[in-house]
């Protein structure tokens, strides 16, 4: 990285509200030190690379499977609801009612809570306010253009220019995932 190193790179990522995995690889072993500000997952030595990747993936998945298993509770309507925020594709509101989209649509359900106390809830795990009456999670994006969003289950989802504008900083959606190219309408 010629005009940055990945110390820097990972002080600027603390700016986001989901923080990605750090991983340093480094022929520099000194810099373990260095990077404890950061809380990095790992530090690989880039010498022993080969042997120690397979113990540093295996790490990364048993953190990853915890935190697909977080679960936010919402006490509502005389009701209490326990929701998966990292399977939520999207939530939608209409008539004050929230229809909760999940990657499997057999778990879908509707709810009566506001949109913004559940943006609240949802903002750490990635949820994007894209337009009034919807939040999104950037895991499930698959293109942004100026009308919408269309999500990797074919679903669309529209954008409020004033809300977003897909063009200024579109890998500010794409922390984790590889970016799809911009569709031009």
């Amino acid at each position: 990285m010629p005009e940055t190193n990945g110390i820097d790179l990972a002080v600027s990522l603390k700016a986001y509200e989901i923080k990605p995995y750090l991983i340093f690889v480094s022929t520099v072993e000194s810099l373990v030190y260095q990077t404890f500000k950061v809380n990095p997952f790992w530090f690989i030595r880039k010498r022993f690379c080969e042997s120690e990747l397979p113990e540093v993936i295996t790490a990364l998945l048993a953190d990853m499977r915890i935190h697909l298993l977080e679960t936010i509770t919402l006490n509502c309507a005389h009701s209490i609801y326990t929701l998966h925020p990292l399977s939520i594709c999207y939530v939608e509101c209409q008539n004050k009612i929230l229809h909760i989209h999940y990657a499997n649509p057999v778990q879908n359900i509707s709810i009566p809570y506001t949109l913004s106390s559940l943006e609240k809830e949802l903002l750490p795990y990635g949820f994007l306010r894209v337009h009034k009456g919807f939040l999104v999670n950037y895991r499930y994006i698959f293109t942004i253009n100026r009308q919408d969003i269309q999500l990797d289950n074919g679903d669309h989802i529209p954008v409020s220019k004033h809300r977003v504008d897909p063009y200024e900083d579109q890998t500010m959606f794409f922390p984790y995932r590889k970016v799809h190219p911009i569709s031009a309408r």
